[in-house]
């Protein structure tokens, strides 16, 4: 990643080297494919992105999922259309080792929210479930899923402080006790 910024108008500004593209748009493709695939039952990081509402009561977590469901994973496809428009609509510019996206303000939570799911997803994939997981890297294949992982967390990291530079009295409060 190069960096993330934010620009005077609000928006930010991310440069990513287009390897780092590349791996996003195929990220937000194939998340787009589990959401429109298999019932959420199917696959553990659908449990995840769409957790039990009432663990205790399977009848009350069905009516809940039945009303809430269809409505989330449309939510979360928008958002998967937005960065995806986003990063196709980034000019290409061979010359250049950077690709600029421009994330309005609009659609900086969107992006936040992307890449929350994401991690989430891989997470599950890596048996994360809480900071005291450690997931078992003896594959080539774990590793570079962990490495996606921890990218995706450095480029939410970064967005989230180019955001907050807006604000920068933030920062000068004490920590709440």
């Amino acid at each position: 990643m190069i960096g993330v910024r934010l620009e005077a108008d609000g928006r930010v500004l991310v440069l990513l080297e287009p390897l780092e593209v590349e791996v996003l748009e195929d990220l937000a493709r194939q998340y787009a494919s589990l959401l429109d695939g298999a019932p959420v039952g199917g696959d553990p990081a659908l449990g995840r992105l769409f957790p039990d509402a009432y663990p205790d009561d399977s009848r009350a977590s069905s009516e809940f999922s039945r009303f809430t469901r269809d409505e989330l994973r449309a939510t979360r496809l928008a958002g998967v259309d937005v960065v995806r428009s986003a990063l196709a609509a980034a000019p290409r510019d061979p010359h250049s080792p950077a690709i600029e996206i421009v994330v309005d303000e609009p659609a900086r939570w969107t992006w936040l929210r992307l890449l929350t799911e994401l991690r989430l997803t891989l997470a599950e994939r890596l048996g994360i479930h809480d900071d005291a997981d450690a997931p078992d890297l003896a594959s080539e294949a774990a590793q570079a899923v962990f490495g996606v992982y921890e990218w995706l967390g450095m480029l939410q990291e970064s967005m989230l402080a180019a955001i907050d530079a807006e604000h920068p009295t933030r920062a000068d409060r004490p920590p709440h006790r």
